[in-house]
């Protein structure tokens, strides 16, 4: 079971949030073999400016916590959902950089 608590977030999180990030998590680390920190600090990163996730109405609610895995390790701007990359002129993926 991961130690992951409110106070690693950059941001203001809930019971519900947290257990949320928590699912986010172990996709990352499932999906992209990294370690939870590192999850944890990509998704921070990420969010660097994002104030809470808060209440059941909360955006992050709208996507699958597979969804921010690869939002989060690779950017929203890598298109990582498109298939056949090559054939749709992308090139390949590659996670975002991530400094301790």
């Amino acid at each position: 079971m991961m130690n992951i608590k409110e106070e690693d977030f950059t941001f203001d999180t809930d019971g519900e949030s947290i257990q949320y990030l928590k699912e986010i998590v172990e996709k990352m680390m499932l999906e992209h073999g990294i370690l939870s920190k590192e999850a944890v600090g990509r998704i921070n990163k990420v969010w660097l400016k994002v104030g809470s996730v808060k209440g059941e109405g909360d955006p992050i609610y709208r996507e699958s916590p597979v969804y921010w895995a690869y939002h989060f390790y690779y950017g929203k701007d890598s298109f990582w959902w498109v298939e056949r990359r090559e054939e749709n002129n992308l090139p390949p993926l590659k996670p975002l950089p991530y400094l301790k």
